[in-house]
């Protein structure tokens, strides 16, 4: 028996795959493990995953990129960032009032 597809029409690639899987990269937020696909953020889509994969931030919150030797660095939601394994950042209350 031969199976309909859904969509008769839909071109297909000659490559089944033509943009290879980013590579995944794990990097820390507050000191918890981030897993994201590719080495290109924003601030707000670190922020995102990191709260998604439980790390304790809320999106408002301001983002640092912990450096060696130097003043940490501001990320501005907007703001693309390359990260690797060994990137570390850290996410704290605007204005934390407690």
């Amino acid at each position: 028996m031969e199976q309909a597809q859904s969509f008769p029409h839909e071109h297909h690639p000659h490559h089944p795959h033509p943009h290879p899987h980013p590579e995944t990269v794990e990097f820390h937020v507050n000191e918890k493990p981030v897993r994201m696909d590719g080495h290109l953020h924003t601030g707000l889509q670190i922020k995102q995953a990191a709260k998604a994969q439980g790390v304790k931030i809320e999106l408002d919150f301001l983002l640092y990129l912990v450096r060696h030797h130097q003043p940490n660095k501001l990320i501005p939601d907007g703001e693309d960032v390359h990260v690797t394994h060994e990137s570390r950042f850290h996410a704290i209350a605007d204005d934390d009032n407690s």
